[in-house]
């Protein structure tokens, strides 16, 4: 099975574990994370796709410009996987949790023709030190 399966942290009952809803359909490697509250997480990555979503596919409106231009699928699918990774986060070589890797925020200017400060996120922008270089984590990017 791919997906997802997202266990409860801290000594919680949950004994299997649970297949996500939106994460689990974008980061498709079948990788288990230990998460606090999965559902929570989950729901926030989909929030912040629809931002992000919003914001990609009509960049003109944070510029005061009209003409908007639908999101290509690739573009769609690199917001999705990036938005999952800010809440469930890679693992890098020695399976310790990192930070998002940079050449997947790169990779959101290369399929999305904006850079995140280009649409009103320059908190996300890839040149941030939050970024885990992008040799050194086990999740493609």
């Amino acid at each position: 099975a791919s997906g997802i399966n997202a266990e409860y942290g801290g000594g919680d009952s949950l004994s299997g574990g649970t297949n996500l809803g939106f994460c689990n359909k974008v980061l498709g490697n079948p990788t288990v994370y230990t998460h606090s509250q999965p559902w929570l997480a989950d729901g926030n990555a989909k929030t912040l796709y629809q931002q992000l979503r919003d914001a990609f596919d009509c960049p003109s409106r944070t510029q005061g410009q009209c003409g908007c231009l639908p999101l290509s699928t690739q573009c769609n699918t690199t917001l999705q996987i990036y938005a999952c990774t800010q809440f469930f986060l890679p693992c890098d070589q020695n399976g310790f949790e990192t930070t998002t890797c940079s050449g997947l925020c790169n990779n959101v200017k290369r399929d999305c023709g904006f850079a995140f400060e280009d649409v009103g996120f320059a908190d996300f922008d890839c040149k941030s030190s939050e970024y885990t270089p992008a040799n050194t984590t086990k999740a493609s990017s």
